[in-house]
């Protein structure tokens, strides 16, 4: 074989792992947005199912901060620098997301918004909100 030949060979077989570029981190968002209006449209009582997601959503900018301040607080060289088993990696992100779903849920029982969200809307309105709920009341349960 000509050297020309192997490197278009070699090139072919890393273009194709890479999925010829189709198969991105951007599309797997869309994926999951897909699959819940799939599952929803099907069936309304997915709309039960994921309820503690609506509440982690409605701090996505608090969860996501805390996250990347936790995670970064841990895991990187230039702080505590622990390492974590590929294994225990989902686990332990399942454990993490479950956790602030369980936070979400508390906050939101007493407050209308995340502490970043409210920081944020005060932000661009320009004007004092108010962050505490009237008359705290228990969110409705985490369905199983």
């Amino acid at each position: 074989p000509s050297p020309d030949s192997l490197s278009v060979g070699t090139a072919f077989i890393v273009f194709a792992r890479r999925g010829f570029n189709i198969i991105r981190e951007q599309w797997l968002a869309f994926t999951y947005i897909g699959v819940i209006l799939l599952l929803v449209t099907r069936n309304p009582a997915w709309f039960r199912r994921l309820a503690g997601f609506s509440r982690a959503g409605r701090m996505a900018l608090t969860n996501y901060m805390t996250q990347l301040i936790l995670l970064d607080v841990l895991f990187t060289n230039h702080s505590l620098g622990m390492n974590i088993p590929a294994l225990l990696v989902f686990p332990a992100a399942i454990t993490l997301f479950v956790a602030q779903v369980y936070f979400s849920r508390w906050w939101l029982s007493r407050f209308r918004q995340g502490p970043l969200e409210w920081i944020w809307r005060m932000a661009t309105n320009w004007a004092w909100q108010p962050l505490r709920v009237e008359q705290p009341s228990l969110a409705p349960p985490i369905p199983a």
